[in-house]
């Protein structure tokens, strides 16, 4: 090879490589979904982070009377008050005597706040390890179940449950 073929080859090869960086890199196909694992009434579930704007822990709630039980009041969210409920309650474990949640978690997009006893993780699921829920119980706020970690975790829908508390249930 000549002086002007190698020049002309080094040239190609440097516009290459230097174009490489102005293209945006490739699509990396994710193939699975993430969720938060939880635990309420000593029952684990997990949440799809994607429904989750925010997520707190003791975060205090200003007690104020309510028709609805699973109501525990107001917290400052976001800057934002927002109602509190017990998603033990809206599971219907019923009421606790133990200790507050610890844990509260806004709704995305909705001035809606859930209270829940425990945070365990999170966890990236397979998309073939989310199943229909399978249960001999049907419950409306339940979607499917996940497979992860050894354990299998209900997930909770929660725009089913901000449905419910405003008075329209899906069907």
């Amino acid at each position: 090879m000549t002086d002007a073929e190698l020049d002309l080859r080094a040239a190609v090869l440097r516009d290459a490589f230097d174009g490489s960086f102005a293209e945006p890199p490739p699509a990396v196909k994710d193939d699975s979904e993430r969720f938060l694992a939880i635990e309420a009434a000593g029952t684990a579930y997990a949440i799809a982070q994607a429904e989750v704007a925010a997520l707190f822990v003791d975060r205090p709630v200003a007690a104020l009377p309510s028709a609805a039980p699973t109501c525990l009041g107001v917290a400052m969210l976001d800057g934002e008050p927002v109602a509190v409920h017990s998603l033990a309650g809206l599971l219907g474990h019923g009421a606790s005597d133990g200790p507050p949640p610890r844990w509260t978690l806004r709704v995305a997009e909705s001035a809606l706040g859930l209270a829940f006893d425990r945070l365990d993780g999170q966890l990236r699921v397979p998309r073939d390890a989310i199943a229909p829920w399978q249960s001999g119980m049907m419950h409306t706020l339940i979607a499917a179940s996940i497979s992860a970690d050894g354990a299998t975790r209900p997930v909770v829908r929660l725009d089913a449950v901000v449905a419910l508390l405003a008075g329209t249930r899906e069907e």
